[in-house]
């Protein structure tokens, strides 16, 4: 079967996502359910009466905010080890606060250090079942250890918990697509683009994947649409180019399938990618013959 092209590292695209559920997360205060404040509890071996309970709790959630806050700021900056110590520090002073588990957790992420990313997102999941990007990030995991079922977990549950969540209907349908469940799998892309504004540069992966699929579930004309919406968003779309040549070529529009090969290997060329310009120049050479 000839080549075509899909989008490339997805890990690229989930960390980015990942990165930006960080900077965009808001605090959230322990419940009031989560501490005693009626009994006395033992602080370093003292017991505190109620009153001096309340106020040792607000200190504590105070001074958690503030290792939350130094974390996010260290994390913007690029300092990322010190990021998961102020949030360590964080959990130290207040061990529910979610919010610190799973940025601290995408911290590890970036650091890939992955067993202790996925550690902090089912941590933040068991203090809050709720929390939709822990289970999109832990899914995102699963997913890149191979651990397909459990990705389908929990990108199901993270839609159940938000409809609206892209990334997590993209990567269920990568997943999908991953396992060649290609209805549930174009069902997903479909959803994903349902769920972008039209004419995003975010719809890009999205109809790439979706192409991808189409050609290789026979359906060249599809892939032809997914092709030439990506080419309206970005007219320069190399890979685009590669699966609309490969689509022409399976229809047996030879022509059209050379100007689009010529011009996505010329495009590869041009952004550094010169295996995969290769890989086009030997479709086209196949295809002349």
């Amino acid at each position: 079967m000839l080549p075509f092209f899909r989008f490339p590292d997805r890990r690229t695209a989930v960390m980015i996502a990942s990165i930006l559920g960080l900077l965009a997360g808001t605090i959230v205060p322990a419940s009031p359910g989560d501490r005693d404040r009626l009994g006395g509890i033992t602080l370093e071996g003292v017991t505190l009466s109620p009153i001096a309970n309340a106020v040792e709790g607000h200190q504590l959630e105070q001074s958690a905010q503030t290792w939350l806050t130094a974390g996010r700021d260290a994390f913007a900056q690029g300092h990322y080890a010190d990021a998961i110590d102020a949030f360590s520090q964080a959990i130290n002073r207040q061990p529910d606060l979610a919010i610190a588990h799973y940025n601290r957790g995408v911290a590890h992420f970036v650091l890939q250090r992955y067993d202790a990313a996925l550690a902090d997102y089912s941590q933040t999941i068991r203090l809050d079942p709720d929390y939709t990007q822990a289970y999109v990030n832990r899914g995102n995991l699963h997913s890149q250890n191979g651990n397909a079922e459990a990705a389908l977990d929990d990108y199901t549950t993270a839609i159940e918990l938000d409809p609206t969540a892209i990334e997590a209907h993209y990567n269920l349908a990568l997943t999908q697509a991953s396992l060649q469940h290609w209805d549930a799998a174009r069902e997903g892309y479909d959803r994903t683009l349902d769920l972008l504004p039209e004419n995003s540069p975010r719809a890009i992966p999205v109809y790439l994947n979706r192409g991808s699929l189409n050609l290789e579930t026979g359906q060249p004309q599809a892939a032809i649409e997914d092709s030439r919406a990506i080419l309206a968003i970005d007219p320069e779309n190399a890979p685009a180019f590669g699966n609309l040549g490969f689509a022409y070529a399976m229809i047996g529009d030879l022509d059209q399938a050379k100007a689009a090969l010529n011009s996505a290997a010329m495009l590869f060329d041009q952004d550094g990618f010169g295996s995969d310009a290769a890989r086009v120049r030997t479709l086209i050479e196949a295809i002349s013959e």
